[in-house]
């Protein structure tokens, strides 16, 4: 770690966002030789921390976030800022967030830019501190990434954020490693394989899932449900739904490191997000379109940007099990057809795409 050099990035980043997309910015910038000081709010035992110290840069490393370590690391920050003085401060995840822009604002640093990748959470909830802070945050930067046009919209019309001050850059994903042939429909075991990758709360919906489940195997016994995703606060209705199932038709599990080789090897995902503004983004859709992985899908997130989308896998309307089981039938039966998304759509998303959008940005 470096610090001599007064960097023109200053990149903070807390735990829950460091990811390929936010390396993949990182190593942009370094390959463009932008001189950036990069903290990191996490634990040392995070994977992707080995990924950017592989690039040689200006690292510090701060424990991951709770209320009692905010003051601790509040003072790091400004004095890092204070002593430095970059042109810009570029902010990603939640703590981050509430940490760097307002230290930014108060010293005067020219451009402070957040990442904004929640959607309506705190709207819905009726979280008034969340939506306190969200206001003093969208007040301090003097620009906001938005990760999709939902974001933008909830920016824009139900925060007030003037629409000047807002830029869509969509999440990256490296298509390379989804897109290849999916390998067909029943697996040699002719075991009917579905797939969930879905924290396990409320408005993801997963329940529905689970309950359209539980009566496609009545109908089908040589069926399997696998769900990846984190306990949350909708675990026990998901299991409550799979209670009559035989534990050894379905599994969870809280994280899985091989997503590719997850789609490849399931016959359906299915992901049904109660409301078409619950997912600010929604990876998955984009994953599992690039693999070419059957999908059934409620719209959210990103896939309000797709046009005419039950040409490209099938779409159910929101908390309706029976909707999910009609189309599992049809998965099963492969009565039903869908085309590949187009090529030019999903460029978009891809890592390098959105990389080189950060570039731009915070050149």
């Amino acid at each position: 770690m470096d610090f001599k050099q007064s960097p023109n990035v200053f990149i903070l980043i807390s735990n829950a966002t460091i990811s390929p997309q936010l390396l993949e910015i990182i190593r942009c910038l370094e390959s463009h030789q932008i001189n950036q000081h990069i903290f990191i709010i996490a634990d040392e035992d995070n994977p992707l921390l080995t990924g950017v110290r592989e690039l040689d840069i200006s690292l510090r490393v701060l424990r991951s976030a709770t209320k009692s370590r905010i003051l601790g690391h509040s003072l790091v920050v400004f004095t890092h800022l204070l002593k430095h003085r970059p042109k810009t401060v570029l902010a990603s995840g939640q703590f981050a967030t509430f940490i760097g822009i307002p230290l930014a604002f108060m010293l005067r640093i020219n451009n402070r830019i957040h990442v904004r990748h929640h959607s309506n959470f705190h709207h819905k909830y009726k979280m008034r501190v969340g939506l306190a802070l969200d206001n003093i945050m969208n007040n301090s930067s003097t620009k906001i990434v938005a990760v999709s046009r939902v974001v933008r919209d909830i920016l824009v019309q139900k925060e007030g954020v003037p629409v000047d001050k807002v830029l869509i850059i969509h999440n990256g994903v490296d298509l390379q490693v989804f897109n290849s042939k999916f390998r067909g429909v029943l697996r040699k075991d002719h075991t009917f394989r579905i797939g969930v990758i879905s924290r396990l709360t409320e408005w993801k919906g997963v329940t529905y899932t689970a309950r359209a489940f539980q009566n496609f195997l009545l109908l089908h016994p040589n069926s399997y449900l696998h769900i990846i995703g984190a306990n949350a606060d909708d675990f026990d209705k998901v299991t409550l739904a799979l209670e009559s199932v035989p534990r050894e038709k379905y599994q969870i599990e809280s994280v899985n490191f091989d997503i590719p080789g997850f789609l490849k090897s399931i016959d359906v995902l299915v992901h049904v997000p109660l409301d078409v503004d619950d997912e600010a983004f929604g990876i998955v859709y984009i994953e599992a379109l690039a693999s070419g992985t059957p999908g059934i899908f409620t719209i959210s997130g990103v896939l309000n940007e797709l046009h005419n989308p039950d040409l490209y896998f099938s779409v159910v309307p929101s908390r309706d099990h029976n909707a999910i089981l009609d189309e599992l039938e049809k998965h099963f039966t492969q009565s039903t057809v869908h085309q590949s998304v187009p090529a030019d759509w999903l460029k978009q998303f891809s890592l390098e795409y959105q990389g080189l959008s950060y570039l731009k940005l915070l050149s």
